[in-house]
């Protein structure tokens, strides 16, 4: 009886011991409201630096970026910096929520889409992403392949900077000149007109000796309310000396 139990219990050792055994590499999960979710697969899984080229399509318009030595270019003009930031996360799109395949697609605008990108790489591949509509609630945008797969959500940032540039391009800034230069300006061409001047004018006589002429004439003629002074001073009325007189001599008789 003994010999039995012992027997039972080593097999039932045994057991759980295989059973252990084949669950040793097994990840342990959750399950329930509480449980991760599984991180859902990329769209796009692109270099960043092997994009040279996007093209950017919308009913309004379009516009293409261009790689060049040192940064980008927007319809063959130069670029901001921040055109690289935003390829880079097209390159290769966080995708926050997949939809189920049963979903239609004419269901979240991809029937008329909002935009389409282009992603060309230097080895001549072309990686199309249709855009749809808004999320309804979160800032989150419908997009996927042209060419089918999934519907995903990503954020919609990157897209509304793509959909924005569409009425202001992304220019790089241009110099402003500085106020000394503006300054210098003029003096430099009141310089050159004096220059000229003097080359088509070298006889002409200077204006500070004409000035000094001027004045001295002004300096001996006399003024008008001068000259009308002296013809109103009436002339100067001679005077007459009178004639000396001889007094009457008188003569004393001799004795």
């Amino acid at each position: 009886m003994n010999l039995r139990f012992t027997l039972i219990l080593f097999l039932a050792f045994v057991a759980l011991a295989v059973f252990a055994f084949t669950l040793r590499d097994t990840e342990s999960r959750r399950v329930g409201p509480g449980a991760p979710t599984a991180t859902p697969e990329a769209i796009l899984e692109l270099d960043p630096a092997d994009v040279q080229e996007v093209v950017v399509e919308a009913p309004a318009g379009s516009y293409t970026l261009r790689r060049v030595a040192g940064g980008w270019e927007v319809d063959g003009e130069a670029a901001g910096t921040e055109v690289d930031g935003v390829v880079s996360s097209l390159a290769n799109p966080p995708v926050l929520r997949v939809l189920p395949e049963t979903r239609r697609p004419e269901d979240y605008g991809f029937d008329t889409p909002t935009l389409t990108v282009t992603l060309k790489t230097a080895a001549g591949d072309e990686h199309v992403l249709v855009v749809g509509d808004d999320a309804p609630a979160d800032p989150q945008v419908f997009v996927r392949l042209a060419e089918g797969g999934p519907i995903v959500l990503i954020s919609r940032y990157d897209i509304q900077r793509l959909k924005d540039w569409l009425d202001t391009p992304p220019l790089a800034p241009t110099a402003t000149p500085t106020p000394t230069e503006e300054a210098e300006a003029p003096d430099e061409l009141e310089a050159e007109a004096l220059v000229e001047e003097d080359e088509l004018a070298p006889d002409a006589p200077d204006a500070d000796e004409d000035d000094a002429g001027a004045t001295g004439g002004a300096e001996d003629a006399p003024s008008e309310e001068e000259a009308a002074a002296a013809d109103e001073t009436p002339a100067p009325t001679p005077t007459r000396t009178p004639a000396a007189t001889t007094a009457p001599r008188t003569v004393t008789p001799t004795p």
